[in-house]
């Protein structure tokens, strides 16, 4: 009995990943090329060698599996930079950036594809794939051992714990965060900040969020963003559409021509559309467009969508 369930869930699973495999491929290659949806599809079939382990083991795997080589890593730069500041100079491949800007800006509908799929491919070569793999994969086994342990599920239960984490976190990732601004800014600063300092601050977000929802009063806050999160799948593509809309020459092409403050009240506002269009759709239905379909995929026959 246990392997026949067994078997079926890892043929729910198979399912599930290669629909979101798909999707990412469409989103890469006809919306936008930083899609992160396909790396999360092949690396959600390599989880399958992981997932009988227990929570504490995933967790303490998934941390040395990022933190020893990235630690590694930016020690290394560090002690580089030291000693050749001029080599490790942030520099940027310009005619390329030229290029890129050119054909979204103005190219043709097929130019922009092609340069789509040569802009994934640089950041998603073989040559990148350690890099690829080691920045994202152990967060699998993190999220799953964390998961396992019951951590998130039961805040309460854990709340001296998550808030050490939390503070922790917090003080150590702004330390790393803030390295390039007060010391030097060169390759190696901005390394150590984006691969060590970021995922300190996520962890931060994650715990202090966790035991605000616990909270009556951050509860009703935070409430209007659950709605962003139960149909999340929509809303990632649903703001790569927008942006293809606006930024592509057949769309606006105000691609490269918007300023840093411009962009950012534009990524307010379109959050906050995103919130209200996601708290009346989930007013008439149990799922976002996108998940509804995904869940139809997955188990082969129409979920009730309507309330």
């Amino acid at each position: 009995m246990k392997k026949r369930v067994f078997h079926f869930l890892y043929y729910l699973y198979i399912k599930r990943l290669s629909f979101l495999l798909i999707l990412g491929c469409i989103h890469a290659f006809f919306i936008w090329h930083g899609d992160i949806l396909i790396n999360y599809a092949v690396f959600g079939f390599a989880f399958l060698f992981f997932y009988k382990m227990k929570g504490r083991n995933l967790i303490l795997l998934g941390s040395v599996c990022y933190v020893l080589p990235f630690a590694i890593l930016g020690s290394l730069f560090l002690i580089m930079g030291i000693f050749d500041r001029e080599g490790m100079a942030i520099t940027t491949d310009s005619a390329m950036m030229k290029q890129s800007l050119e054909v979204y800006q103005s190219g043709t509908f097929t130019e922009i594809m092609s340069q789509r799929a040569l802009d994934w491919y640089m950041v998603n070569n073989p040559f990148n794939a350690i890099i690829l793999f080691l920045s994202i994969f152990p967060f699998f086994l993190i999220g799953a051992g964390v998961a396992k342990q019951g951590f998130l599920q039961k805040p309460t239960q854990y709340k001296r714990q998550l808030k050490a984490i939390s503070i922790v976190s917090l003080l150590l990732g702004m330390s790393i965060k803030i390295l390039p601004y007060v010391t030097v800014y060169h390759f190696g600063t901005i390394f150590v900040q984006d691969y060590l300092g970021g995922p300190l601050l996520t962890i931060f977000y994650i715990t202090a969020i966790a035991l605000l929802a616990e909270q009556a009063g951050a509860s009703r806050l935070l409430h209007p963003l659950s709605y962003i999160g139960r149909m999340s799948m929509s809303n990632y593509l649903f703001q790569s559409m927008v942006c293809m809309a606006i930024f592509y020459s057949y769309g606006l092409g105000l691609y490269g021509s918007v300023s840093y403050t411009t962009g950012f009240v534009f990524l307010i506002a379109l959050f906050c559309l995103q919130i209200l269009l996601s708290l009346l759709w989930m007013g008439l239905f149990k799922y976002g467009p996108v998940e509804y379909i995904w869940r139809f995929v997955t188990y082969g026959k129409k979920p009730v969508m309507r309330r």
